[in-house]
């Protein structure tokens, strides 16, 4: 994904840098601490809190709704009535990610 520049163009100019690092963080987390654990088949809680994995999923979401809304929508919208709008909710967590960018 940060290998190529338009994708990382779809985010605001003031986000752009925080999604690149987050991207960073899971490839080189990933290739650290999980390689082992996943041919071992063990779980991967004891490197992550609670917290930190809600959160790098709500990172995951809100970048995937920066670069694709429209494939993610189709995905978690609300298809029929009565569906949940999961959109609306992922939408809500930009109020949110303010204090996790520090802008």
């Amino acid at each position: 994904m940060m290998c190529r520049e338009g994708v990382l163009n779809a985010i605001s100019e003031e986000k752009r840098k925080y999604y690149e690092n987050f991207m960073c963080r899971l490839a080189l987390n990933g290739e650290s601490h999980m390689e082992e654990r996943v041919y071992a088949l063990n779980t991967i809680t004891p490197y992550f809190t609670k917290q930190e994995k809600v959160q790098t999923a709500k990172s995951l979401l809100l970048f995937l709704n920066y670069i694709n809304k429209e494939h993610l929508s189709c995905y978690l919208g609300k298809n029929k009535e009565g569906d949940e709008d999961r959109m609306a909710e992922i939408e809500k967590w930009k109020l949110e990610e303010a204090n996790w960018i520090n802008i």
